[in-house]
């Protein structure tokens, strides 16, 4: 039976031995193992840091439309609520013209012309005594008698007050019609203001979005690089520590060769 001391010797070797042909296939395929590993990791968080810049510049783009888009919203949604007040004052201008015409104008004509039957008869009492008085010296000639001046001016008039109500009706329905159309702007611009507050909501949205993306985009740029300058130096120390292993294992090696190598003449010293 071999002594204690031939065996502990043997162990170290044993142990030594298996040290440095674990650290060599710790060393060996650690580092290919791990080199492999972090540039795919590396390779894989550049393109996911691609992908996130592109969402960024898409969001951003995004952001850019729907601001423009919301301050077309709001030229357009301004210019609807201009037009339907512009709308409603000629509305009203209109209505006062009609109201106006039909109450004060046609009224007065009426008048006027109820009243020319006398008028023409006074006429004719003028014109008459005028051409009496020319015998006298007065000098009365006209072209057309006085009475049938006034007469004519009847005739002209009696029409006018059916014309000027046929124009008032014709002015009340261009006031509705101006009217509607004022309406319906006023509606355009309610629907516009909705869709405004819409989009400055969205707006925002996007805006937070882009923000947010852009700062997910500067991150996997970061960890990109950070992962770029692991991937150098992670696998060196992988080989740090298997020649560490290996130093191991060839100290117990040696201390073990060492004890062998002591053990011969006390053996045989001991049999003798």
């Amino acid at each position: 039976m071999p002594p204690p001391r031939d065996r502990q010797s043997k162990l170290l070797i044993a142990l030594g031995s298996v040290a440095i042909f674990a650290s060599l296939l710790f060393g060996i395929g650690g580092f290919a193992t791990i080199s492999s590993m972090m540039s795919g990791a590396s390779s894989t968080i550049r393109s996911a840091s691609l992908v996130v810049d592109d969402v960024s510049v898409a969001t951003e783009a995004a952001a850019l439309s729907v601001t423009s888009i919301r301050e077309v919203i709001d030229d357009v949604e301004s210019t609807a609520r201009s037009s339907a007040r512009a709308l409603t004052a000629v509305e009203r201008l209109l209505t006062e013209i009609g109201d106006q015409a039909a109450e004060d104008v046609a009224a007065s004509i009426e008048s006027a012309v109820d009243a020319m039957p006398g008028v023409v008869q006074t006429g004719r009492v003028i014109d008459r005594t005028l051409t009496a008085l020319s015998f006298v010296g007065v000098d009365y000639d006209p072209e057309v008698p006085l009475d049938e001046a006034l007469e004519s001016l009847e005739q002209s008039l009696a029409p006018l007050p059916g014309e000027i109500r046929e124009q008032v009706a014709l002015l009340d329905e261009a006031a509705r019609d101006i009217s509607s159309i004022s309406e319906s702007s006023s509606d355009l611009a309610a629907s516009l203001l909705e869709i405004r507050i819409d989009l400055l909501e969205a707006e925002d949205l996007v805006t937070d979005t882009a923000t947010n993306v852009e700062e997910v985009s500067r991150r996997f740029e970061t960890l990109a690089d950070d992962f770029d300058t692991y991937r150098v130096w992670i696998p060196w120390m992988v080989v740090a520590a298997a020649v560490a292993l290996a130093s191991v294992g060839l100290g117990l090696l040696m201390i073990g060769l060492e004890r062998t190598s002591g053990e011969g003449p006390s053996t045989q010293t001991s049999e003798h």
